[in-house]
């Protein structure tokens, strides 16, 4: 499905449509899959942002394709950049674009599998609380789930925008407000396969944005599904009260439902999504002052996430996996540098996009997700 993964970028331009005609003259535009746009907004231009930007792809296109946009500052706040995802045709897959309620996705099929790749869902209004924009979203991605006849625990992977995510409302953490109702969405399904992959991280505005990956196999004499545990780490879903945050003792604290990573068989090949991945041993944040040491420990646990041993250890297939693209979420601006060079010492020649936003935990200094795909 998947074959190229990549990242540009271009000055804004006064007119978005040169901007956006400057970013995709260097893509193989018959190939593209999906666009992941990163820029900075203000609430109040948020929704005119994303239409004018679809508006450009779509005219210089001439299709549709998935498009989410992602209110994050970038290197540069003059700049905007857009994740590309690519693919290559291949006559066992089957690709239809659909929409439904204006939100674009895509439908996927190979002759054991089905798959829905869904942009990015931001909610009505920006000025609702978090409880209540994440109830708006998950109403909306559960009609796109249910149409296709999968379920909420199809979800293999997700990605949670959360806006001011270490702000407060009523005395509850946001970010610990939307573990509370993504637990309640959650327990309308069943997970055999565990839970989805996910990454939860700030977004610079007050709203939330959600955007996700389902996926079921239609033979079930064969594995396609597979939830990746870190031995190093305790299961995000399996952390105790003590980390979690809360206005007392007896409020309610949902865990964060996600696994470390997840791994697909599809089409012939082999996907791993990496959650959003910190520098957090058993259940706990170390080296709290150091963005080096952090960016180190967190690279490490990327390392033995996808290593044949835990592969193994999880009953994974036997295979080697390859890196195909990073997200690196920064807290501090000034640890920008630091963290770069340690992330490309380790992966020189990964591609990757430096973010800077909040992150769940106040101590963490930096946060990496991934993709990756079977080594040839």
């Amino acid at each position: 499905m998947i074959t190229n993964t990549y990242y540009l970028h271009a000055p804004i331009d006064s007119n978005i449509f040169t901007t956006i005609h400057n970013l995709l003259k260097h893509t193989q535009q018959d190939k593209i899959l999906s666009l992941t746009f990163f820029g900075t907004c203000i609430d109040q231009t948020y929704h005119t942002i994303l239409h004018n930007i679809k508006q450009a792809v779509y005219t210089i296109l001439s299709k549709k394709i998935l498009i989410t946009f992602i209110p994050e500052q970038t290197i540069s706040s003059q700049e905007l950049w857009v994740e590309v995802w690519e693919y290559n045709s291949d006559n066992t897959i089957s690709i239809s674009h659909e929409t439904t309620n204006n939100i674009h996705y895509l439908y996927i099929k190979d002759q054991q599998s089905e798959m829905l790749c869904i942009e990015g869902i931001p909610s009505s209004s920006h000025f609702l609380s978090i409880s209540q924009q994440s109830i708006d979203i998950f109403t909306k991605l559960e009609s796109i789930l249910y149409k296709h006849n999968f379920t909420i625990g199809d979800i293999v992977r997700q990605w949670n925008y959360i806006g001011n995510i270490t702000g407060y409302h009523n005395n509850e953490q946001n970010y610990q407000i939307y573990n509370n109702s993504r637990t309640q969405f959650y327990q309308k399904t069943s997970w055999p396969y565990g839970y989805p992959a996910a990454t939860g991280i700030g977004a610079q505005f007050n709203g939330l944005i959600i955007s996700c990956i389902a996926f079921k196999s239609t033979n079930n004499k064969h594995k396609r599904i597979y939830p990746l545990n870190n031995p190093l780490q305790i299961a995000a879903h399996s952390y105790s009260k003590e980390v979690l945050i809360g206005s007392s003792t007896t409020s309610l604290k949902e865990t964060p439902k996600f696994e470390r990573a997840k791994l697909i068989d599809f089409a012939n090949n082999i996907f791993c999504f990496i959650s959003g991945t910190a520098a957090i041993r058993g259940e706990y944040s170390t080296h709290i002052q150091s963005p080096q040491k952090q960016t180190e420990l967190t690279l490490d646990n990327i390392e033995y996430l996808i290593s044949l041993e835990n592969l193994q250890y999880n009953s994974c297939p036997d295979t080697s996996l390859k890196i195909c693209n990073l997200r690196v979420y920064i807290k501090n601006r000034n640890h920008y540098q630091v963290i770069r060079k340690t992330v490309e010492t380790r992966f020189p020649l990964i591609p990757a996009i430096y973010l800077f936003t909040d992150i769940c935990r106040e101590e963490l200094l930096v946060e990496i997700e991934g993709i990756c795909q079977l080594s040839q």
